[in-house]
């Protein structure tokens, strides 16, 4: 962590005071990424929405609904779990997209029996998440598996050891990376 007040940062300017911070490559790419997501309407609201699949479905039961339903439909797959939202690490999202994307059919049966079976709220926000499940949420989740797969393996590059050694191989995987951002 580079905070100033208890971080790598403030351990290098106890020793060197007039040192100055610097943050690794990998850590500018979590922020640039982060930003991003903040600031795109879509990204915002894509991540939004998986925030709010997760948060209905941490509770207890609707929990256990979502695991049957994915032992109903996967019974020699192993049961995804899905993934709280965070800045950082922001790998978390790779995660949450890649359980969503291969499990949207059993996200989708899981929520119209909701729909079924319960009452009150939960019928009522598992309507909501279905209406805002639509074309450009299943757009956007393709394009953000993809997207965030390929940045997660340059990030995993940049944090590596043996960096420097492989720079000129990490830096033809950025030039992939931004490529594939830049087309999508």
């Amino acid at each position: 962590m580079s905070g100033i007040h208890r971080g790598v940062q403030k351990f290098v300017r106890d020793v060197a005071p007039s040192a100055v911070y610097v943050h690794c490559y990998a850590h500018r790419l979590n922020l640039v990424l982060v930003d991003v997501c903040k600031t795109v309407t879509a990204a915002r609201e894509f991540f939004a929405l998986l925030e709010r699949i997760y948060v209905f479905m941490s509770g207890s039961l609707m929990h256990q609904m979502w695991v049957d339903a994915q032992k109903q439909m996967y019974p020699a797959e192993p049961v995804r779990q899905l993934q709280r939202l965070s800045d950082t690490p922001w790998c978390c999202r790779v995660v949450a997209c890649v359980n969503i994307h291969d499990k949207l059919d059993a996200l989708l049966s899981f929520l119209y029996t909701v729909t079924e079976d319960c009452t009150g709220d939960r019928v009522i926000e598992a309507k909501s998440l279905l209406a805002l499940i639509d074309f450009k949420f299943v757009l956007l989740l393709h394009m953000f598996c993809d997207l965030l797969s390929k940045i997660r393996l340059v990030s995993v590059q940049l944090q590596a050891v043996s960096y420097n050694q492989n720079s000129h191989i990490i830096n033809g995987k950025i030039i992939q990376a931004s490529s594939a951002i830049v087309n999508h």
